[in-house]
Order: C-alpha cells, then structure tokens, then sequence
C-alpha cells in the first residue's frame, strides 16, 4: 500500500509511506484499511481484514500496534475525533456490526446492521456520530426547522 500526499489541484505528490500487506489479500474483494487522524500526524492502517491495527507517523514510522479481539474480517475503520480510539466495521452474521475499539484493543459494541455495512464519521468536536447504514431497501428522512 502506497499512501501519497494529494492536492486538489496539482493531484498526486510525494510518497508519504509505504506498506507491506498480507500475501492472502484479495485486492477486489478485501477493503484495505488506511485512515488518517483527525489532526493529520498519523496513519492507521490494517495489513489484511484480520490483522492488528497500526498506527504509523506519516513517514511510516511503526509507533503502536495493537491486537483486536474482533473474530471477524474489518471492511471499515475511522479515528474517534479525541484519537483515542477508532470506528470499526466489521463483518457478522447476517451483516456487519459497527464497534468502537480504544487503543487497548477493548471493544463496545454500537450497532448491528442487516445488509451490506455500516459505517461511521465522528463530527469534529467528538459530540455527534454521523452513521451510513447500507441496506438492500432503505428511507430517507428530512427534517426541517428543527
């Protein structure tokens, strides 16, 4: 895995850092796992859907791994806007589950989801938790003057 510094408008620059992954991953049907944290110094990455979780400086530079007890493949991974824990997809029966996992490798489950997966993205302040729910049917909700 090749992580590069994008911008915009000049598009692709400089290699930031460069990753090993497992020889077993299947490249179409396994999501690799890259996240930056909301402060921009840091890398998670996972090797394959089953492997620990590392945190890497933007050089690339292994600063913590750690294992996770989760016994099924990852498919998303987002940083909790404190960095102090993370986002995590998960394949389950039936469907995916959504968990927070703290830097200790503890886990609390927060959702379980019938359908393709469920995804999340922490507001900057670390006060709301917005979730994308992907199911084969689904409704759409507006509120207005709320």
């Amino acid at each position: 895995m090749i992580v590069s510094r994008l911008d915009p408008l000049k598009g692709r620059g400089p290699e930031l850092a460069r990753f090993d992954l497992a020889r077993d991953v299947d490249l179409f049907l396994d999501n690799l796992i890259c996240a930056i944290s909301p402060d921009g110094s840091r890398l998670a990455i996972t090797r394959s859907p089953e492997s620990p979780v590392e945190i890497h400086t933007l050089s690339g530079q292994l600063l913590h791994t750690f294992p996770v007890r989760m016994s099924f493949k990852k498919i998303g991974l987002s940083w909790a806007a404190d960095r102090h824990g993370f986002f995590v997809t998960r394949r389950a029966p039936g469907g995916t589950e959504l968990i927070h996992l703290d830097l200790q490798g503890n886990e609390k489950e927060l959702r379980n989801c019938v359908g393709w997966g469920c995804f999340a993205a922490p507001s900057p302040d670390g006060r709301h938790l917005s979730i994308l729910d992907i199911k084969p049917t689904t409704n759409m909700w507006m509120m207005e003057n709320f």
